[in-house]
């Protein structure tokens, strides 16, 4: 493994997500959108395509939002051609709610 490059920037700061790529485009779902300290969890989905020269274009937001805003699921598995989101957390009040659901997207 190389050394480390700036291929690209993400729209805004964005922690505890969950990124995999596919089909020539890089995706990030999910994650605490913002400062640690005035971030808000979101459901949404961004992707950008894989330049030639490695670089990463501009993400953009897709349609189609997770039901619920998560973060702390840190893996987006895909298997045959379906993504996968398990388990993750969001705030309730002050604290921390884990979260049991499962959700899944085909991609068309």
């Amino acid at each position: 493994l190389g050394s480390w490059a700036v291929v690209g920037q993400v729209p805004s700061p964005l922690a505890v997500h969950a990124a995999f790529a596919h089909d020539g485009a890089l995706y990030l779902v999910f994650g605490l959108e913002g400062t640690s300290d005035s971030g808000d969890f979101i459901g949404r989905v961004q992707r950008a395509s894989f330049q030639v020269d490695g670089t990463v274009g501009p993400f953009e937001s897709l349609p189609n939002e997770l039901p619920i805003a998560r973060g702390h699921a840190h893996q987006a598995p895909i298997f045959e051609g379906v993504v996968y989101s398990a388990g993750g957390a969001s705030l309730s009040g002050l604290h921390m709610k884990s979260q049991r659901e499962t959700f899944f997207a085909r991609f068309e």
